[in-house]
């Protein structure tokens, strides 16, 4: 008697029918998934359901990923997923699904890469420039000939400073 109660009750639940999601049909394609970093589950019952893109109407929106409890034993997670249908994206909403299920595999838990480490040094002093001098060359002095100390020649006659030397012909000695 329990197991045809049991079966009735599972042919009245096969039989009912089902509130079917809404089909979402976009020419717009999702972005890429966002990596989102797990914190540490709640208990070793819950599950992680990753995030998805949902649409918002008139664009993208991100739901971030969350832990859920399996609604019953022996349950797993199938992953929402968008497919391209003849140029369009089709989105298949995720849902608790038995062992026998087709299920997408979660990526693996993300590495934390800290971001590289920028060295700021201060700038080099500027390098002053500064125009080479101007050199005037100047032609040099006249030469003066002397013959001896004191000896000079003067309009082709030769003379001799000090006193008692005059500057005449008759004068040089």
């Amino acid at each position: 008697m329990k197991k045809q109660l049991l079966a009735a009750l599972v042919l009245l639940l096969a039989a009912t029918p089902r509130a079917e999601a809404q089909v979402v049909r976009v020419r717009i394609a999702p972005p890429a998934r966002r990596v989102e970093v797990r914190a540490v589950a709640p208990s070793p019952r819950h599950v992680w359901v990753p995030g998805y893109w949902q649409w918002g109407g008139d664009r993208h929106v991100w739901v971030a990923g969350r832990y859920d409890l399996p609604p019953a034993s022996g349950q797993v997670w199938v992953e929402e997923r968008w497919v391209n249908e003849g140029g369009q994206y089709v989105f298949y909403p995720g849902h608790w699904g038995h062992h026998g299920a087709v299920v997408v595999q979660p990526a693996p838990a993300p590495v934390y890469v800290p971001p590289p480490r920028v060295v700021v040094q201060p700038a080099p002093p500027p390098v002053v420039v500064r125009p080479a001098p101007v050199v005037v060359v100047q032609p040099p002095p006249p030469v003066i000939y002397e013959r001896g100390h004191g000896h000079g020649w003067k309009h082709g006659h030769g003379w001799k400073h000090g006193p008692g030397h005059g500057h005449g012909p008759d004068h040089f000695r």
